[in-house]
Protein backbone atom coordinates (compact mmCIF):
# COMPACT_ATOMS: atom_id res chain seq x y z
CA UNK A 1 0.00 0.00 0.00
CA UNK A 2 1.24 3.37 -1.48
CA UNK A 3 0.16 5.34 2.33
CA UNK A 4 2.54 3.03 4.22
CA UNK A 5 5.98 4.79 2.21
CA UNK A 6 4.19 8.39 1.61
CA UNK A 7 4.45 11.03 3.99
CA UNK A 8 0.82 12.43 3.75
CA UNK A 9 -1.08 10.67 5.96
CA UNK A 10 -4.21 10.81 4.18
CA UNK A 11 -2.78 9.06 1.30
CA UNK A 12 -3.69 5.15 0.03
CA UNK A 13 -2.20 3.78 -3.11
CA UNK A 14 -1.80 7.26 -4.35
CA UNK A 15 -5.02 8.52 -3.73
CA UNK A 16 -4.98 11.71 -1.39
CA UNK A 17 -8.36 11.07 0.40
CA UNK A 18 -9.22 14.19 1.90
CA UNK A 19 -10.94 14.24 5.26
CA UNK A 20 -14.36 16.73 5.94
CA UNK A 21 -12.68 18.10 9.18
CA UNK A 22 -9.80 17.14 11.70
CA UNK A 23 -12.52 14.61 12.98
CA UNK A 24 -12.38 16.72 16.18
CA UNK A 25 -14.77 19.62 15.17
CA UNK A 26 -18.19 18.07 13.46
CA UNK A 27 -18.42 14.54 14.98
CA UNK A 28 -17.72 13.04 11.29
CA UNK A 29 -14.18 11.33 12.66
CA UNK A 30 -12.60 12.48 9.80
CA UNK A 31 -14.47 10.61 7.08
CA UNK A 32 -13.35 11.49 3.97
CA UNK A 33 -15.71 13.22 1.53
CA UNK A 34 -12.51 14.30 -1.00
CA UNK A 35 -9.87 12.87 -3.78
CA UNK A 36 -7.77 13.51 -5.75
CA UNK A 37 -4.05 12.61 -6.68
CA UNK A 38 -1.36 12.88 -4.35
CA UNK A 39 1.45 15.07 -5.35
CA UNK A 40 3.70 13.89 -2.92
CA UNK A 41 3.69 9.80 -4.28
CA UNK A 42 2.02 10.24 -7.37
CA UNK A 43 2.91 12.73 -9.57
CA UNK A 44 2.68 10.51 -12.82
CA UNK A 45 -1.59 9.91 -11.84
CA UNK A 46 -1.14 6.08 -11.74
CA UNK A 47 -4.95 4.86 -10.62
CA UNK A 48 -4.74 3.03 -7.90
CA UNK A 49 -4.75 -1.02 -7.37
CA UNK A 50 -5.67 -1.13 -3.26
CA UNK A 51 -9.26 -2.36 -2.99
CA UNK A 52 -9.78 -0.01 -0.44
CA UNK A 53 -8.27 2.93 -2.25
CA UNK A 54 -10.76 1.62 -5.14
CA UNK A 55 -14.12 0.90 -2.56
CA UNK A 56 -13.46 4.36 -1.01
CA UNK A 57 -13.36 6.37 -4.32
CA UNK A 58 -17.34 5.25 -4.83
CA UNK A 59 -17.83 7.45 -2.05
CA UNK A 60 -16.29 10.40 -2.27
CA UNK A 61 -16.12 13.35 -4.74
CA UNK A 62 -13.14 13.67 -7.34
CA UNK A 63 -11.21 16.76 -6.96
CA UNK A 64 -8.26 16.77 -9.24
CA UNK A 65 -8.39 16.38 -13.23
Amino acid sequence: MMGKTCKNRYCIDGIDFIPCCSGHECGCMGQPVQAKFCTECNADKREPTDEEAIQLLNYVEWVDD
